[in-house]
């Protein structure tokens, strides 16, 4: 398989790194110093880990290319409508999500079934969600896809990536806690999304990944 990587920060370092490891081919890195968009006329797919602003210019310029494309960025989401338009009407596939995480879609599955045993005892729900102080948005996409918690965000230092969810009814508290230990596990899950969209068109979330393949999480971790 054949990427073009939007944006080359860490994210994409730790995508290239790990879409080498698995024998695809890098073909072209486009990035604020590097912006040759011709250059996707050779890939297979694109995946843009870029900033909120730059994610519908992106998809404007490949669309003429008809490349399939995963979208890791978050925060870009009010331009998520004119982005499902653009890629059924021209076709191409697109796959997208704040979090490629294997672990944060299990950690979701539980919320969601947790909610429902606790919402007949009356019990509140609230959220922490930590990263580190150069995270821009919050709260963090991974807290937006939790509906119906309100998060406090904590910007501190080196810290990853941490989600807790808290129940709490009188002298009863119940808490679930996913905690990232570094890049390469988003990376996994979005170069496993790449390969998963080779030869589809339409609108896709990594939860549709998800729920087609079940994979095995070991099967994904580096040998």
């Amino acid at each position: 398989m054949k990427i073009g990587l939007l944006g080359y920060g860490k994210m994409g370092t730790a995508v290239e790194a790990v879409a080498l490891r698995k024998g695809h081919d890098v073909v072209c890195r486009i990035c604020s110093s590097h912006s040759a968009f011709d250059l996707l006329k050779e890939v297979d797919v694109c995946i843009d880990f870029t900033e909120p602003s730059a994610v519908w210019t992106n998809l404007q310029k490949i669309a003429k290319f008809k490349k399939n494309i995963i979208i890791g960025t978050s925060g870009w989401q009010a331009d998520l409508h004119k982005a499902k338009d653009l890629a059924l009407k021209t076709p191409f596939g697109l796959l997208y999500s704040s979090n490629f995480s294997m672990g944060i879609h299990l950690f979701k599955k539980l919320f969601e079934h947790a909610k429902k045993l606790t919402e007949p005892f009356g019990f509140d729900v609230a959220g922490v969600e930590m990263h580190h102080h150069d995270k821009k948005d919050a709260p963090s996409g991974t807290a937006e896809l939790l509906s119906g918690v309100p998060f406090a965000s904590v910007r501190c230092g080196n810290l990853f990536g941490m989600h807790q969810i808290i129940f709490n009814a009188g002298d009863d508290t119940i808490e679930l806690i996913h905690r990232s230990s570094g890049r390469e596990e988003f990376a996994r899950g979005a170069v496993a999304a790449s390969e998963w969209i080779q030869g589809k068109v339409g609108v896709w979330t990594f939860d549709d990944f998800m729920e087609d393949v079940k994979c095995n999480l070991k099967e994904l971790l580096p040998h």
